[in-house]
Order: C-alpha cells, then structure tokens, then sequence
C-alpha cells in the first residue's frame, strides 16, 4: 500500500502535572525529527515501497495537567477524527486521578491508544501494573529521569506501531474487498458455483455464530455439554461442567473419551451402550443412569443426545447435554416415601372412619329399631309424637356421622346423590321436627312457610336436602338465644307464560330458594367471609359455648354446589342472619295437589288470631294452600270484631285458630267468649301453643276446646286436624291414633328358616323383634363360627349376617360356608360400615345380599321377600331337585328313589364296618360316594354328616366317626319314611298325570298346559 508520509499520525499526548515535563518533551520530540529511524526502513521494506525520496516528519504534541483534562482531549480529538497515537501518562498527578486510573479512562474511549508510563518513583513494579492495568502489548514503563534516546525510540516505535496497526487493518480490509469483487465476479460466471459459495458462507456463518453461542452457554452453564464423533471415539468438545459433575479433569476426558462410560455403574452400562449404537445412526436417546463420581460417591445423570447430519445427510459428530439429577432422585425417593406415607394416612383415615361408623351404626340400630317397634304399637297423640322425636333425632344423630363421612368423600371426589321421587313438605317438616326439643328448650318459635306458588312434589336427592336444612336450621337455633327462627321456600325460575310454577309438567325443572332467618347474633363481615371453610366458626371465642365442629356449612356448601345450587349469607352484628340457597330439582306429576292418603277439606271461612305477623303470615298461607278461606287478626279484640261483623253478614265463621299467647285478651278467653255466646258457640275452636308454652292436661280437659296445636304447624297434621274438626264425624278432643288395633295390619306367617349371627345382645333383640313384626322366627348366634356349627345341625334358609364379630368374622364365616357346604343358604350381610366398596367386600366374600345399619323394617322385609325360598319345608328331600333331575317323570322319580334307597342300605353298614375297623381311607371313599348320590337325588338332609364323615376319613381322626353315623343312619331313615310316604300319598296323582298325558296325544289337552295342571298338584 502507498500512502503519502504527511499522512501518518505522529501525534503524542503528554499528560503530566509538572510543565517542565512538558518543555523537556517538547525539546526532546522536536529534535527527533532530524534523526532517522530504523522503523522507518523496516515499514518501506514490510509494504513494499522504496525508502529513498523519503521525508521525516516531526511529531505533534498536546499537553494535559490533569488525567480528567487528558480523557476530555482524547475524547475531543477523537470525535474530530484526529486520535492520539500514542500519550506519555505521569504516574503521580495530585490533586487528581492518578496515572493508573486515568490510563484505564484513556483505554475505555480508545483501545489502540499506546501508553507510556512515565514514573520517578519505584511504588509500582511491572507486575503491580500488570496486576492493576491487566497485560497489555499497548503499556510501556520510563522511568524519571528519562533518557532523550529512549524517549525519541519510544515516541518512534509507538507512533509506527500504532501506524502498522491502522495499515495491517486497512490492509485487510482491501483484501477482503479484493476477495469480495473475485468472488462476485466468479459468481457471475457461474451462477451455480455462486449459489452454492453463498450457501456455504451462510451455514458457515451460522455455524459460526450457533458455536459461539454455544460455546458462551455452555461456559456458563451447570450441565455438561459435548460434542463426539460419531462413533464416540473422539471428542471434539466438553464443557467446564465436567469437571464438577464427574469430578475430572476436563483435559482427561479429551484424552480418553470413553472415561465419562467407563464411570457408568456397570448395571446401567447396557442400556446406554445400545443407546450409543443408536446415535450414530441418527437416533436420538434420553436416559438417565448412575455415574461413580472422582470422589467416590453415587450421582445420577440425565444425558439426551441428539446427531448432527452434514450436507450428504452423514452422520458428522453427535452432541448432547449431560445434568445432575442426584437432587432430584433424592426428592423422587423422599415423594414417594410421603407419598407412601400419604397413602397410609388415607388407608388409617378409611379405616377410622369404617370403624367410626360401625362403632355408632351399631348402638343406632337398637335406637332406631326399638323406636321403630315403638310406633308400630298403639299410642296416645302425646306418646306417638314422643316416638317419632326419639325417631327423629336417632336419625338426626346419624346425620352427624354422615357428615363426618360426607366429608370424607367429599374430600375424596365420591360422594353421590340419588335421584328420588319426594315430597318437599314432608322433607320440610321433617328437618324442623328434629329441632323442635332444642328450640323448645331455648322459648323460640320455630316455623317454616313454602310459597303457594311452589312445586313440592320433586324428583332429586330428599336426604341432601335435608341435611343441607337440617344444618342450617340447626345453626339458626344454636346461636338465638330468643325470638324466631323461620325457614321459607319460595320459587326462583323464570316459567314460561300460560305455565303454572305449581303445574308439573314431565321433564320440566324448578330453581328453589330456601331462606332460614333468626333473631341471633349475627356475623360480621369477616365472618361472613370464612363461614363456609372448614372446621372454621364466626367466631372462635363461641366455640366452647356453642360447640360444634365446624364442617356443617362446609358439607353444605358442597351438598347445594352438586345440586346446581348456590348458597350465601346475608347478617349484621347484632341483627341476626340470613342463610340462604337455591337449588335446582325435576318437578314431577302431582303438582301442589294434596297426596292421595289426604282427605278433602269442607270448604268454609277461617278466622285466624295471631299476635305474631310471621306465624299469620304462615298460617295464612298454609290455609289458603288447603283451600281454606282465611281472615287474620292480630289480637283477640280484632278476632271478636271480624266474628261480629262476619255474623252482621250472615257469612260465619265455621272454624277459628286461635294462637293461646296474645297480649290483652289471650286466647283461652278468645275461645271461652266464642263459645259462651249462643250465636257464635258452633263455631269450631283450635287452640295453637307456641314452643314451651305447651297446655296442661288439665287445661284441656275444662276448656271448651275441639283440638289443640304446637307450634310449628305442618302441613300434614294441620290437614288432618281441620279434616277431624270440619268432618262428619263425632268431634274428638284429641287426635286419633295412627295406627289402632283395628288398623294393624295382619300379621303374616313365614315359615322361611332363618339365622341371624350378631355378637350385639342388642341388636339380637331388636332384630328377632323386627323378624317377629313381619311375620319371621329366627335362630341367633354370637359369631361365624357358631353360625357354621349351626348349619351343621340344622338347615336354615337365609342367614342375617354380621361382619365384625370376634372368633370369626362375618366375611371369613360367608368364605366357609360356600367353600364347605354344597347347598349354602343365602347370605345377607348386615354391616354398619357405610363407605364405598363395603357392599363389594360383602359380595366378594360370598354374600348375596347387603343391608347397612340400622336395619330398615322395609328393607329387611324386601330383602327377605327377595331370597326367601318359594318352598320351604322341613322336608330332608328336595323334591325340586329330584324332579329336575328326573324331568318331572313321576316313574323315573319313583325308580331313582328306589335305587338310592337300595344304594344307601348297602353303603351304611359298609360305612359301620370301616368305621369299627378303623379303616379311614374306606370310610373317606364310602362317604364321598353315598354323598354325591344323596346330592343328585336331592337327599339334603343327610349330606352334612356325610360330609364329615369324608372329612375324617380324609384326616385318619376317627374319634368322633360313630356319632356322626348313627346321626347319619338315622337321617337316613327319615328319607326312607318320607320317600314311601310321598309315593303312597301320591299314587292318584301319577293316575292323573298318566291321563293328562294320553289326553295330550288326543289333542284334548296342550302338553303345555298338561306340565303345569301337574306341576300345581304334585304334593311336595
């Protein structure tokens, strides 16, 4: 390259804080132009140009007092296009920066800036600048004083070696200039040869950007990354990682690449060699394996490795990243201990709760049971009503355990709903019984009202519904301490126009709203806000007073949530509270009319006297639904003027509700003045009580009353109530038994043999009473196996079986009686367990059926229906069986009979002499043979002593042997009697089927018809 010499840049900077220095330079560099360098030559020699002709140039200096005054001039000329060559930079420059920190200044703005320290002192060696400043070829050191020769040869050799610099670059870039016009113009010869150099530029371009990233992510990442040939024998790269995660030297692993398999745990070497063989074909692998690190320990290793194709779709290296997943096995292994221990926790949970279950179940049958026995005897209105209260809240004690349970589910995702037909009245009034005590108890009145325009007869979930009442109403009365609690039902639904709400139309849904509002002491709205989380509480203060566990509003929530439903409070401190829910059910057919076993009302006028506007607006409504024509009045005053004023009209009043506690005139004098006067004492009286203000015996009997009530009224006792009062019949004081002696029904007789096995005397009694009432008699034992020697000695039909039960459980006892007797009878497994998978339990042990505790009457009586046999006889002969093995061939029948007879008398005696003998193993196959005759001809009777016997001949133990057969030989001779007297006693029907028979081939009679006319005569 040839430049002209004027063009050079000889420009120096001196930095210093003495201006002597500065003059010395000045005279030192000015004189230095007269001299020839040797540089000079080797320049002209290194680009080609002739020394000769050639002009020395001087050099240009600036001076500086300061390094920020030097920074600000390097920055200035720089921005001019004029940079320094090269700066002599003082060491010591007080007040300012010193010569170190301004020479990193200087290098920030100019890198190609060459610097000559220039130091009087010895504070800092070359290593200390080395240290500072970083090793630089830009950094020289003079020493003060300095040399004018060493001066002028610094000033020289910088100046032209930053020259040299600034050609060898231009130079350069000539070149590829140069590179760049031959390669174009070869381009445009060849367009292909074009294409394919760009196309290579580019990949390796691309490549070389893709490495350098590569190369920055893998320097600074914690996961090993390499690049192998494709057979794995070299390596062509492996990060810093390496030496971290298999704790060698990255430079040994370049040396042997096989040292990160060899370290492999030779169990887990295959998998990875295969994968190996693999990868070089083009298939990537991802596995995890142990590694034996340098130090000795165990770690476990991710590798995924993937091939990288050249142009020729050739394998050409393979590359993969390698991490540590020691942590996370160790917190696999540590989550599947907790996982483990989780599953535990939810088996003892399970567990728990089963036993929870059974533990209360059990003592609930009796409770149930005995109540359920109670009000099926004749009672007084009082007692009854007693009755189903202890009913009541048995069942509403079983509720509790149904929470705990629910919740359990819940929690689990498994709780399910039914889908029955019910009333919702019924369902009302009996969630509002339950808690008729307890509000008694407290003086609240205690009332619900269901809006005329509501469907009450639904198809959905009655039980979830009221337990979803049952826990808000229950709520409601434990926290008021006075005034009311009311429950209302009122529709929510947008109906069609010309549709009736109460109109059940098939398919059709109703959107309810049920609202249960006290006078209690209401929640804030923090409370509010967490009401509904479980086991929380308004307030946790309340919780020893109130008590309570908290889950009743959770399960709620979830119960109205499943019913498409939701649910919500509205309450102020002080004020009392309104729970709130709405669900969603299928109305079906039957609408808002009264059920059938109703009576209709006579229409008439109603005169209603309630100081309470809600109880009026009750009763109001609950007389307008029964047809009913209602006037309220809100004192006994009032009562007397609409009576006269109804009386002026010649309309009377047949019928007034007279609440008992009204302020000023109250209701016994009400009642008294309708009565004691001529024109109004046909007017029929009914005397309403609120809660614990009930009416004394005594004061029913003097006081001219027809009928007398507690509040709350339901709808069905009001019915039957108004119905007795308005009725034909003779006017009755008080309300007529449910069930009369003259309205029992009558008691069946079964005569199907049945076992019950329960260890619980109580629930003993409460089920032969149960099996009494439906018409049953039954045997009881304490455990399974009692129940198996039971059978032994006896046949039974159907055994009621108990579970848990000590010696022998009621699965294991099920398992042994179908393994070991050939005709087992039913099964009916009675359990208090009430969790998924307890009736598969039962039936997989062997059981046919499955009752949860406490025991239903209905359920139990279906169950027995169900699996009674249709014959069932004391017979030791299963005639059916005889038959069907005959083909209901009277002959056949009489000629098997004969011929097992014939048998059994030849193999008893054979079965004595074995026995006398000794001889097991004969015994063993005499009783196994006379056994299978006995159970094709339908002998039963004799087949379980046979059965022992073949059982001890098997075993060698003959001890008990003789007293089986002599129980055997005399079963055997009640099938003898039996057989001869059933062939002699129906000798004239086999007549008459012989007849039926030839009448059957005259085509007088269908051998169809034949079958059957014999089938109901054989005497059996």
């Amino acid at each position: 390259m040839n430049s002209s010499n004027d063009q050079r840049n000889r420009r120096i900077l001196v930095i210093d804080d003495n201006r002597g220095i500065h003059n010395s330079f000045r005279e030192i560099l000015r004189g230095a132009a007269s001299d020839k360098s040797t540089l000079d030559e080797a320049e002209a020699r290194l680009f080609g140009e002739t020394p000769s002709g050639r002009r020395t140039l001087g050099f240009t200096m600036e001076s500086a007092y300061q390094g920020e005054e030097g920074i600000e001039l390097v920055r200035a000329a720089l921005d001019k296009g004029q940079p320094y060559a090269m700066a002599f930079v003082d060491m010591r420059m007080p007040p300012g920066m010193d010569g170190l920190e301004t020479i990193v200044k200087l290098w920030e703005l100019d890198s190609d800036l060459q610097v000559v320290i220039c130091t009087a002192h010895s504070d800092y060696g070359w290593h200390d600048l080395q240290a500072r400043l970083g090793s630089s070829d830009r950094l020289l050191i003079l020493k003060k004083p300095f040399d004018i020769i060493e001066v002028r040869q610094m000033a020289e050799a910088l100046c032209s070696k930053w020259e040299l610099l600034r050609r060898s670059r231009h130079h350069l870039e000539e070149l590829e200039a140069r590179v760049t016009e031959r390669t174009q113009n070869l381009s445009q010869a060849n367009q292909e040869l074009r294409d394919q150099i760009a196309e290579r530029k580019q990949a390796e371009a691309a490549l070389r950007e893709s490495e350098l990233r590569f190369r920055q992510l893998a320097e600074n990442s914690s996961e090993v990354f390499w690049v192998f040939s494709p057979t794995g024998e070299e390596l062509f790269y492996v990060s810093p990682a390496y030496e971290q995660i298999w704790g060698w030297a990255c430079q040994s692993i370049y040396e042997d690449p096989k040292q990160w398999f060899n370290n492999i745990l030779e169990e887990d070497r295959p998998p990875v060699a295969k994968a190996l063989s693999e990868l070089s074909q083009g298939t990537k692998y991802d596995l995890e394996y142990r590694i034996r690190h340098h130090n000795g320990s165990i770690r476990w290793i991710r590798d995924r490795r993937f091939a990288i194709r050249g142009e020729d779709k050739q394998v050409v290296r393979t590359c993969g990243v390698a991490e540590d997943i020691t942590q996370r096995k160790n917190l696999e292994v540590e989550m599947a201990k907790a996982r483990d221990a989780a599953l535990e926790g939810a088996r003892m949970k399970s567990e728990f709760l089963a036993n929870m279950s059974h533990e209360i179940r059990t003592p609930m049958n009796g409770v149930i049971g005995m109540t359920g026995l109670l009000l099926e005897t004749e009672l007084d209105p009082k007692q009854r009503d007693y009755a189903e209260t202890i009913c009541s809240s048995a069942k509403s004690l079983l509720s509790i355990l149904n929470d705990i349970l629910d919740f359990s589910k819940i929690e689990a995702g498994k709780l399910e709903f039914e889908n029955l037909e019910f009333d919702l009245d019924e369902v009302v009034e009996g969630a509002l019984s339950v808690l008729v005590p307890q509000a008694r108890a407290k003086g609240l009145e205690l009332r619900s009202e269901i809006d005329s325009k509501v469907c009450t007869f639904l198809c959905g979930d009655p039980g979830r519904l009221r337990q979803v009442l049952t826990n808000l109403l229950n709520n409601a009365v434990k926290f008021t301490e006075q005034g009311e609690v009311v429950l209302r039902v009122l529709p929510q639904e947008d109906t069609p126009s010309g549709v009736s709400l109460t109109e059940a139309v098939p398919g059709s849904k109703a959107t309810l709203r049920f609202e249960i509002k006290d006078t209690g002491i209401g929640l804030s709205a923090d409370a509010r806000g967490r009401i509904f989380d479980a086991f929380s509480q308004a307030d946790q203060s309340t919780t020893r007073r109130y008590g309570g566990t908290g889950l009743g509003l959770t399960i709620s929530r979830q119960l109205v949530r499943m019913m498409h439903g939701e649910i919500g409070v509205e309450s102020e401190p002080g004020k009392g509270s309104t729970f709130w829910f709405t669900s969603r059910f299928e109305k079906r057919a039957g609408g808002k009319a009264a059920p059938a076993k109703q009576k209709p009302l006579l229409s008439g006028r109603v005169l209603l006297a309630d100081d309470n506007a809600t109880d009026r607006q009750i009763l109001r409504s609950q007389l307008t639904a029964l047809g009913m024509q209602c006037t309220s009045a809100a004192s006994g005053e009032e009562a007397l003027q609409f009576l006269c004023e109804a009386i002026a009209e010649e309309n009377p009043y047949a019928l007034a509700l007279i609440d008992m506690q009204m302020p000023g005139m109250n209701g016994m004098e009400l009642a008294q003045a309708i009565k004691s006067d001529p024109i109004t004492k046909d007017t029929r009286v009914i005397m309403i009580s609120s809660v614990g203000n009930s009416i004394d015996a005594q004061t029913r009997k003097n006081a001219d009353i027809d009928a007398f009530f507690e509040k709350p009224v339901k709808q069905s006792q009001l019915h039957q109530c108004l119905a007795s009062v308005l009725g034909s019949a003779p006017l009755k004081r008080t309300k007529a038994n449910n069930h009369t002696l003259s309205e029992a029904r009558p008691r069946a007789v079964h005569d199907t043999r049945i076992l019950i096995v329960e260890d619980n005397e109580v629930n003993k009694k409460v089920m032969l009473l149960v099996l009494d009432d439906l018409g049953y008699t039954a045997d009881t034992v304490s455990n399974g196996k009692e129940a198996i020697a039971a059978l032994r000695g006896h046949s039974y039909d159907i055994i009621l079986m108990d579970c848990q039960m000590p010696e022998m459980d009621g699965y294991e006892a099920a398992e042994t009686i179908r393994r070991e007797f050939d005709r087992p009878p039913r099964i009916i497994a009675m359990t208090a367990h009430a969790l998924r998978g307890d009736r598969e339990k039962c039936l997989a042990a062997g059981m046919d059926d499955y009752l949860s505790k406490p025991i239903i009457g209905e359920e139990l009586e279906a169950a027995l229906k169900k699996w009674a046999p249709t014959d069932n006889t004391n017979a030791p002969v299963d005639l059916q069986r005889l038959r069907d093995v005959c083909g209901h061939a009277p002959d056949t029948m009489r000629k098997i009979a004969d011929l097992y007879l014939e048998q059994g008398a030849e193999l008893l005696p054979a079965m004595e002499t074995a026995i006398r003998n000794n001889d097991a193993k004969d015994l063993g196959a005499i009783a196994h043979r006379f056994r299978g005759a006995s159970l094709s001809c339908g002998s039963n009777s004799i087949v379980p002593f046979l059965n022992e016997l073949e059982q001890m001949g098997n075993s060698g133990n003959l001890e008990a042997a003789s007293a089986i057969y002599e129980k055997a030989s005399s079963e055997f001779d009640r099938i003898r009697s039996f057989f001869e007297s059933y062939f002699q006693n129906s000798e004239h029907t086999l007549e008459k089927e012989e007849m039926l028979a030839r009448a059957c081939y005259r085509g007088t009679v269908r051998p169809s018809d034949a079958a059957v006319g014999l089938r109901e005569k054989v005497v059996t």
